[in-house]
């Protein structure tokens, strides 16, 4: 299978399950009714709860805006364009609050253990990724180059790339604000 590439702008907002934001779902694999991974842009306004997902993992990382602070399982999360990918079960109460303004968000949804998100720094990202594993990587701008077995892609801002591997293999991902997403299958 060939990289898939999903540009933001071609994906409509759909409202959130609690009716509070909207999300642009970039990916929901294998198919949109029946996930195991899927991966979307939210847009959060306003304060407020999160909806669940039940026997789910989700991942959650700040792309654009000034960030927020999440209320998860009695702990307090701050997140902002800078910070690491925050994990949680899909299953918990979050509850969000903006610092500034609205936000915009990467999520990861999973099944338990199943995925990783990580944040690209200026060094890159150079990994091993195993066989049947859907990897993915975001361009929140430009700048961003994905590279698997000598295939090379530019990513254009608000871009997703994806692809199934059948077969393990080294995974490049270069750009100060990339993000790589993994979903072993």
């Amino acid at each position: 299978m060939n990289w898939q590439v999903v540009e933001r702008a071609d994906v409509a907002p759909t409202r959130w399950r609690n009716g509070r934001g909207t999300t642009q779902e970039l990916l929901a694999w294998p198919h949109a009714d029946e996930w195991r991974a899927r991966i979307s842009i939210a847009e959060i306004a306003q304060d407020g709860p999160f909806s669940r997902y039940p026997a789910a993992e989700r991942w959650f990382s700040i792309i654009d805006g000034a960030g927020v602070t999440l209320e998860v399982g009695g702990g307090t999360q701050v997140l902002t364009p800078d910070s690491e990918p925050f994990r949680f079960s899909g299953n918990a109460e979050v509850d969000c609050s903006l610092i500034v303004g609205k936000v915009f968000a990467l999520n990861l949804i999973t099944l338990p253990r199943a995925g990783r998100m990580v944040r690209v720094h200026d060094d890159g990202y150079l990994g091993v990724v195993p066989a049947r594993t859907l990897v993915a990587g975001y361009a929140p701008s430009g700048g961003t180059i994905a590279v698997f077995d000598d295939y090379v892609l530019d990513l254009a801002p608000d871009t997703l790339v994806w692809r199934l591997l059948e077969q393990e293999g080294p995974v490049v991902l270069e750009g100060e604000d990339a993000l790589l997403l993994e979903v072993r299958l």
